[in-house]
């Protein structure tokens, strides 16, 4: 029986491996990124009320660790905010996130261990902040700060979805890719 078990161990192993490799077209890649402030400008000052505007965006490294180059590569694209509407309260529980329209970049070819770089579409950020002896009559914070809140990315070849990355982890279970 051992004999018979020993042979066989390894076959299962390969079917089930050969399974995960079909699932993916065999392609794997590591996905990092990092928020980067592109541009502050100095916003209007109100009566009692000082406005910034940022423009922020994702600064995205893609390297193919698939032991073969991959071309005509598609990646897809969303980022989300969660805006701080100035003067309004906050309701208690998750935020909701503001999405940008969906992004795309195409890339002829990303060689075995190439990484490939870009930068997302940016979105505008608004803070503001309350001169002193001022108050807002709804009694919101005197700072307000939009900020940037996710990216959820799809990597397809030749048209078909190859891999997936999100960030932060709760991003796929609270928003829908397409939006319904």
């Amino acid at each position: 029986m051992k004999p018979l078990l020993r042979t066989l161990l390894p076959v299962l192993f390969f079917i089930s491996l050969t399974h995960v490799v079909r699932a993916d077209g065999g392609y794997s890649f590591d996905v990092t990124c990092d928020q980067k402030k592109l541009e502050a400008k100095a916003g209007a000052d109100g009566i009692g009320v000082t406005r910034k505007k940022e423009i922020w965006g994702y600064k995205v490294a893609i390297v193919n660790r698939s032991f073969k180059d991959a071309s005509n590569v598609e990646i897809r694209y969303i980022s989300f905010m969660k805006p701080d509407e100035a003067g309004e309260r906050t309701p208690g529980g998750p935020a909701v996130l503001k999405r940008s329209p969906e992004g795309n970049v195409k890339v002829p070819l990303i060689k075995n261990l190439e990484k490939y770089e870009f930068a997302t579409e940016p979105m505008t950020l608004i803070s503001t902040q309350l001169k002193p002896g001022y108050i807002w009559a709804s009694g919101a914070n005197q700072t307000s700060r939009d900020v940037l809140r996710g990216l959820w990315l799809r990597i397809f070849i030749d048209g078909q979805q190859v891999s997936e990355f999100f960030t932060p982890a709760s991003l796929k279970d609270r928003e829908k890719w397409d939006n319904k």
